[in-house]
């Protein structure tokens, strides 16, 4: 939603919508989200209800904060983005309404950001299910680190963000006449707009590079031990999956870090449009989400493949 509210100008007509000219048309938004939104919705339900229903799947210690990302993910898919489509569309919000600004600001920013840092969170918590596993065996580390951390991640996002959107004591700007919402005034408070920034954004996007890049040193150092052990399976299909989540996240996530630095430190043009373009991308990162996941979970794969091979049989059996 910040790419929508930063390209909106402050003088327009009561009378007419105003939306500028930009480097991706507003048609070719709509047209990209909603090439998108339908299969991953669909994605989404059949990868979450397989890995509920599916005991192996539900019950793999790497899948459970994978599913926080999903569920968080699967708020910004199912009303972000359809709201951002509609005003793509129609050039004006959805409801001309403060409450509803003020929802549509939570639900993007928690959304997003939430996954990010629960992503950054599940980069370091690899190791230890990879590398340190028997450390899991103890009941107190078990509830702490695996159940209980992405909890409390959860919890400090849900706070901070109704915090800073509903009962931050500052001055937000509507413009409800110009069918358009405002960016929170959060974003330019000095303490909470840095925090976030820097935190939730740049913090977060840095523990990912950082922590994925040491698993794939010292997966490719351990290769050999590890492929003798029995659980080595159990093992590559925790550092695919991390490793293809964390590359989704990065492919336009850092570039958006890059930029904000020039953005900040600068006063350079590109910036801008740079700014505008990743913004909406970012949208692309909880649409693509459920195929990344779909494909690190051979559990799935299997029962397709049962399936697929028990209708074979039966259209043999029916033909014979």
């Amino acid at each position: 939603m910040s790419d929508i509210n930063s390209n909106l100008s402050d003088n327009f007509d009561d009378n007419e919508y105003y939306y500028p000219d930009t480097v991706i048309p507003g048609t070719v938004r709509v047209i990209l989200l909603i090439s998108f939104i339908i299969p991953s919705l669909l994605c989404y339900l059949f990868v979450i209800g397989c890995t509920l229903v599916k005991k192996s799947l539900r019950s793999a210690p790497n899948n459970y904060i994978m599913l926080f990302m999903l569920f968080t993910s699967l708020l910004v898919v199912g009303t972000d983005i359809p709201w951002a489509i509609y005003f793509y569309h129609q050039y004006r919000v959805l409801i001309k309404s403060p409450m509803f600004c003020l929802v549509w600001w939570f639900i993007d920013a928690f959304g997003l950001y939430t996954s990010q840092v629960l992503t950054a969170w599940a980069t370091f918590e690899r190791h230890i299910l990879i590398f340190h596993s028997h450390l899991y065996n103890r009941k107190r580390v078990m509830i702490c680190c695996h159940y209980l951390a992405p909890i409390v991640l959860l919890l400090y996002m849900l706070i901070f963000y109704i915090y800073v959107i509903f009962l931050l004591p500052c001055e937000t700007r509507w413009q409800l006449d110009g069918n358009l919402c405002y960016d929170p005034c959060y974003f330019s408070d000095y303490v909470f707009g840095f925090w976030e920034t820097i935190l939730h954004g740049m913090i977060a996007t840095t523990f990912i590079i950082v922590f994925s890049s040491l698993l794939i040193i010292r997966v490719c150092r351990s290769r050999r031990r590890l492929q003798q052990s029995v659980h080595w399976g159990k093992y590559r299909r925790m550092f695919f999956q991390l490793i293809s989540i964390s590359a989704l996240y990065l492919s336009i996530n850092f570039p958006i870090c890059i930029v904000y630095i020039f953005h900040y430190t600068s006063d350079l043009s590109w910036t801008y449009t740079s700014v505008e373009v990743l913004s909406f991308l970012n949208y692309f990162i909880p649409l693509l989400l459920p195929f990344v996941c779909l494909t690190s979970l051979g559990g799935i794969w299997i029962s397709i493949k049962q399936i697929l091979k028990r209708q074979k049989h039966r259209r043999v059996d029916i033909h014979s």
